[in-house]
């Protein structure tokens, strides 16, 4: 239910929306009145200086003529029968003009009011949380009301699409945060209760659990910082093919643990990016993670890099079951489950494309003729030949 101070702030704009179309028909007679009663008094001074130059543009003996003819009796009532002849007709004709006026104001006035009270209303259901709302197109509407149409149900489906992602968002977070909580509470739980023992296998378990945690409030923060624009990135100039032979030295023991052989295709020379040697390395390591999760026992890991064009792509081909089709698309978004498994956050290929992002980059998720492939493609700083 919505509270009572929402609705009471909706109220004064939905009343107002009522009588918008007799708000911008009287504005439209107003504006439309008053610019032909400016026109009206531009054209009758135009008429007066102008007769008043031609008269004193005309030589003297025939100024004299029509002077005489003027101080005449006849002439005079003629002068002033057709001077009131003109004014009553002038006034007629403004007074006609007004009432046409008027007519065309209202006649726009609905044609305009019309789609903006449609918008309006469809918004007033929008914020009060209908996001289901959209505006049918009116056949035979211009242009620029088939665009605000077309741009208001944009809106309230990015709106909708946002809400369920937020909600879908925070139960897989809520999922997420309560798996590590509940087998630490379990595992503590019998502990108290003595009903398992107190070994070094307990505590590399809790351990476990708690580091899971650790990664995913960590993935949670880098993720909401790059949202609100405030991850800040140390860029420097980085000899790639130096990164990833760091990032690789951490994953030697759990190669040699699941048998797996790492091959790597590297260029003969060395290629420089510009980027945060941190984060790059956070990248690096997600997708290995991710490839290590996916392979089986005795599996392959291909690491291949080479520079295209101005940038440098790394793609990291692994030996397992491949993705899904339907979930290649949605690789990179956040708590898509399937693509993110073991002891991972659901959110380490979130990331890796947010990071990329910030680097100016572009990642890709394919499958390849043995498993999946995850690419990047980042500007080349600069290159050195070996």
């Amino acid at each position: 239910m919505m509270p009572q101070k929402f609705k009471g702030s909706l109220k004064p704009n939905f009343i107002a929306s009522l009588k918008l179309r007799q708000r911008l028909a009287f504005r439209l007679a107003l504006a439309m009145i008053g610019s032909m009663l400016i026109g009206v008094v531009i054209i009758a001074t135009s008429q007066y200086l102008g007769q008043r130059f031609y008269f004193q543009s005309l030589a003297p003996e025939v100024q004299a003529r029509i002077t005489l003819l003027r101080s005449r009796s006849t002439g005079e009532e003629n002068f002033h029968s057709f001077v009131s002849m003109m004014k009553r007709s002038t006034l007629r004709g403004i007074t006609i003009t007004s009432l046409l006026v008027l007519f065309i104001a209202i006649y726009f006035a609905k044609k305009l009011a019309e789609p903006i009270e449609r918008v309006t209303k469809a918004s007033l259901k929008v914020a009060q949380g209908d996001l289901a709302t959209r505006i049918k197109p009116v056949q035979g509407a211009s242009l620029e009301v088939l665009s605000l149409t077309e741009n208001f149900n944009k809106m309230a489906d990015a709106l909708e699409r946002y809400e369920a992602e937020r909600k879908d968002m925070i139960a897989s977070i809520a999922h997420d945060l309560r798996t590590p909580l509940t087998a630490i509470q379990i595992r503590l739980e019998a502990l108290k209760e003595e009903l398992i023992p107190f070994n070094q296998s307990e505590v590399d378990i809790l351990l476990a659990q708690s580091q899971l945690l650790g990664r995913l409030v960590n993935d949670l923060r880098t993720l909401s910082l790059a949202d609100a624009g405030k991850l800040s990135l140390n860029l420097q100039k980085l000899n790639f093919a130096e990164l990833l032979d760091e990032v690789l030295k951490n994953y030697q023991l759990k190669a040699e643990h699941q048998g797996v052989h790492i091959k790597r295709n590297m260029p003969d020379k060395t290629l420089f990016i510009k980027a945060d040697a941190q984060r790059m390395a956070q990248v690096l390591g997600n997708l290995l993670n991710n490839a290590f999760e996916a392979m089986p026992q005795g599996g392959e890991l291909k690491i291949a890099v080479q520079q295209i064009d101005r940038e440098l792509e790394l793609s990291i081909a692994d030996s397992g079951a491949g993705i899904e089709v339907d979930l290649l698309p949605q690789m990179f978004q956040r708590f898509i489950r399937g693509k993110d498994k073991g002891g991972s956050s659901g959110l380490g290929l979130a990331i890796v494309k947010t990071l990329i992002d910030l680097h100016h980059g572009s990642v890709k998720a394919s499958n390849g003729p043995q498993g999946a492939v995850f690419s990047f493609k980042l500007p080349l700083f600069g290159e050195l030949h070996s």
